[in-house]
Protein backbone atom coordinates (compact mmCIF):
# COMPACT_ATOMS: atom_id res chain seq x y z
CA UNK A 1 0.00 0.00 0.00
CA UNK A 2 0.76 3.31 -0.87
CA UNK A 3 0.30 6.57 0.70
CA UNK A 4 0.05 10.30 -1.71
CA UNK A 5 0.84 13.27 0.17
CA UNK A 6 -1.66 15.82 -1.83
CA UNK A 7 -0.85 19.65 -1.38
CA UNK A 8 -0.88 22.71 -3.36
CA UNK A 9 1.31 26.28 -2.69
CA UNK A 10 -2.00 27.94 -2.35
CA UNK A 11 -2.52 26.07 0.76
CA UNK A 12 -0.37 28.48 2.59
CA UNK A 13 -2.41 31.11 1.53
CA UNK A 14 -5.32 30.43 3.50
CA UNK A 15 -5.47 32.04 5.96
CA UNK A 16 -8.74 31.59 8.46
CA UNK A 17 -7.59 33.62 10.93
CA UNK A 18 -5.29 33.25 14.59
CA UNK A 19 -7.99 30.59 16.55
CA UNK A 20 -9.05 28.69 13.42
CA UNK A 21 -7.09 25.36 13.78
CA UNK A 22 -6.64 25.21 9.85
CA UNK A 23 -3.74 27.41 9.64
CA UNK A 24 -0.75 28.00 7.27
CA UNK A 25 1.45 27.27 10.51
CA UNK A 26 -0.09 23.99 11.50
CA UNK A 27 0.23 23.04 7.19
CA UNK A 28 3.60 24.03 7.99
CA UNK A 29 4.51 21.88 11.38
CA UNK A 30 2.67 18.56 9.48
CA UNK A 31 5.12 18.77 6.34
CA UNK A 32 8.01 19.99 9.10
CA UNK A 33 7.17 16.68 11.20
CA UNK A 34 6.82 14.63 8.15
CA UNK A 35 9.90 15.85 6.79
CA UNK A 36 11.81 14.88 10.95
CA UNK A 37 10.50 11.60 10.32
CA UNK A 38 11.65 10.82 6.78
CA UNK A 39 8.02 9.76 6.43
CA UNK A 40 7.84 12.77 4.03
CA UNK A 41 10.06 11.02 1.25
CA UNK A 42 8.23 7.73 1.49
CA UNK A 43 5.14 9.46 0.41
CA UNK A 44 3.71 9.82 -3.26
CA UNK A 45 3.44 13.05 -3.87
CA UNK A 46 0.79 14.97 -5.71
CA UNK A 47 -0.14 18.52 -6.67
CA UNK A 48 -3.90 19.22 -5.79
CA UNK A 49 -5.78 20.35 -8.58
CA UNK A 50 -7.55 23.97 -8.14
CA UNK A 51 -11.40 23.42 -6.60
CA UNK A 52 -13.87 24.67 -9.59
CA UNK A 53 -16.87 27.14 -8.68
CA UNK A 54 -19.75 24.62 -8.69
CA UNK A 55 -16.75 22.00 -6.05
CA UNK A 56 -16.66 25.39 -3.95
CA UNK A 57 -20.17 25.32 -4.24
CA UNK A 58 -20.77 22.10 -2.31
CA UNK A 59 -19.19 23.64 1.41
CA UNK A 60 -19.15 27.25 0.60
CA UNK A 61 -22.03 29.81 0.01
CA UNK A 62 -21.44 31.20 -3.46
CA UNK A 63 -21.71 35.43 -3.47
Amino acid sequence: MSLAYIYHNDCIAHDMGATHPESPLRISAIEEQLKTSNLFYLLNHHEAPLATISELARVHDIK
